[in-house]
């Protein structure tokens, strides 16, 4: 095996998947997710169902690494479930309340990161 096949079988995929179950989709938020889609070359997929994204999590491959966005409405039930996943390495929450810090007094989290 040389040093191009080895690179190979232990390169990482990132994905990142974005979890909105609120029933009000803004513009704004539309834009952000357009925006960030086109950043990271389309590897996002967006679910507005929490089990239909963690089930995609779930079956996507050890070696693949997930970037988990989750509003905050969702975040306390899905954090619970998805942060033990390996290819889980980071979840983001954001916002759509006014009180943004109030999310994080929750959570203890090594993987929760402020969006």
């Amino acid at each position: 095996m040389d040093v191009h096949e080895i690179t190979q079988s232990i390169q990482m995929t990132l994905s990142y998947v974005w979890l909105d179950t609120s029933d009000i989709k803004t513009s704004e938020l539309s834009n952000v997710q357009k925006m960030f889609q086109s950043t990271i070359n389309k590897n996002l997929k967006l679910f507005d169902d929490e089990f239909e994204c963690e089930g995609y999590v779930r079956s996507l491959p050890l070696t693949t690494k997930t970037v988990y966005i989750v509003d905050d409405l969702s975040a306390e039930e899905v954090i619970t479930r998805v942060q033990h996943l390996c290819q889980v390495i980071y979840i983001f929450v954001y916002h759509t309340n006014d009180h943004p810090n109030e999310i994080f007094s929750v959570y203890n989290v090594a993987k929760v990161k402020s969006a």
